[in-house]
């Protein structure tokens, strides 16, 4: 624990189980609880308000239980709001956003008390739905710094989707839960700085991981084109849809060679898409445990998002199998990669069928881009990197200590209770 710099433990409290591969939050908790927990204990308290995620548990050392939110006791809320400083804070969040209404703050308690961890723990909070119960967790642990890994901006994400009053709810709870923390990060830089000038936050840098195969296997199915990504979420179906309808027909229509689309991820009874799965040249793969196989057998990954948040574990995933991708600039964002080295970018259908026909055709372009993105990614994005990056974080958040409460003008004292957990 001396080594990290920090405490000899760390709670952690998500709105998923964290996972080594399969969901892209899931993963993002994951790779910074494995960072961690070589170093030093860490306990993850999971109220599930972001599902529960495809594949295997995350194997480690670290500890984790499940609060739901139905099992709330509304008396602990009566508790909380007969504090002024909450009152205060609960006024100034005015209504929050959906699962931030499910990971009610008042749910501290029975949190606290199922994971049984000591007093004086340091906490971290993934996502912003969770930030004001993050902070009377805190409070309760008494703890010295706590840090929260929004992810990416859901703000502009939300007005892009049309979804106005959530955008306003994620506005007002940074606002007024985000000075309360020692740190904040974002996976994308152009996210960070946004962060900082609208809620003036200690926003840093937390790039997405993963793992990079020493030597990726290479056997592609001619023709065969790969979208990968979390089929619930709309902006994932809408560009799965986008590539089947337009981008597909496109690219046929400029070559005789027979082409076909895998689409992969998780899915409901999406209407779209079993349409797109009644389609003769697609495969609608679902989850897939092992994706080592599906870019084994991908030409080209195709990535038409025309609106995203944070960074693309799938685009990082792509590269680091040798995977050339073509994608629109929203599928891009974030990364630091450059069209025509990295990848090809294209703003329009034609401009991606384009790209995927020149890839497609010239096998040495595939090779070049896949291996300069490949060499990106074990640069800026590979375990190791980033995990180093958590740590160091960390420390940085440890040195700046808890932050003032504005509705205190100190630091907020831990509510008393005589069944607090001690020292062990």
């Amino acid at each position: 624990m001396a080594r990290l710099g920090v405490e000899r433990g760390l709670v952690v409290v998500a709105p998923i189980e964290p996972r080594a591969v399969g969901n892209g939050l899931a993963m993002r908790i994951g790779h910074i609880v494995e960072a961690v927990s070589a170093h030093m204990e860490v306990w993850v308290a999971v109220v599930p308000v972001a599902g529960e995620p495809p594949g295997p548990v995350l194997g480690g050392t670290h500890r984790t239980v499940q609060v739901r939110p139905m099992a709330m006791d509304r008396s602990a809320l009566v508790r909380l709001l007969a504090d002024p400083a909450w009152r205060a804070r609960l006024g100034a969040a005015g209504a929050l956003p959906r699962a931030a209404r499910a990971a009610s703050p008042a749910l501290a308690e029975e949190l606290v008390t199922a994971l049984g961890c000591p007093v004086g723990w340091p906490v971290h909070v993934a996502r912003s739905a969770l930030a004001p119960l993050g902070v009377a967790v805190a409070e309760r642990l008494d703890a010295p710094w706590l840090t929260l890994d929004l992810d990416d901006d859901e703000e502009p994400l939300l007005r892009a989707l049309g979804h106005h009053m959530e955008a306003d709810a994620h506005h007002r709870l940074l606002d007024a839960f985000g000075p309360l923390y020692s740190s904040v990060f974002l996976a994308s830089p152009a996210e960070s700085r946004a962060v900082r000038a609208r809620h003036g936050l200690a926003a840093s840098v937390l790039p997405n991981a993963v793992r990079v195969p020493p030597q990726p296997s290479r056997d592609p199915r001619t023709g065969r084109l790969l979208f990968v990504g979390n089929l619930t979420f709309r902006p994932n179906i809408d560009a799965a849809v986008i590539l089947v309808e337009q981008v597909l027909p496109a690219v046929q229509a400029r070559t005789d060679s027979p082409l076909s689309v895998a689409l992969v991820g998780p899915h409901e009874d999406d209407p779209a898409l079993l349409a797109l799965a009644r389609h003769p040249r697609v495969e609608l793969l679902g989850y897939v445990a092992e994706l080592a196989l599906v870019y084994e057998q991908a030409m080209v990954v195709v990535a038409p998002l025309q609106v995203g948040g944070g960074t693309r574990i799938k685009l990082l995933e792509a590269f680091a199998h040798l995977v050339p991708v073509v994608a629109t600039p929203a599928a891009a964002a974030g990364l630091a990669v450059e069209s025509g080295v990295h990848l090809l970018v294209g703003d329009t259908c034609d401009e991606l069928a384009e790209h995927v026909l020149a890839l497609l055709e010239d096998p040495r372009a595939r090779q070049r881009i896949a291996v300069a993105a490949r060499a990106y990614v074990a640069r800026c994005h590979a375990v190791p990197i980033v995990a180093h990056t958590v740590r160091e974080l960390l420390r940085a958040a440890a040195r700046r200590g808890r932050p003032h409460d504005p509705q205190l003008g100190a630091r907020a004292p831990r509510a008393t209770r005589n069944d607090a957990p001690t020292e062990g």
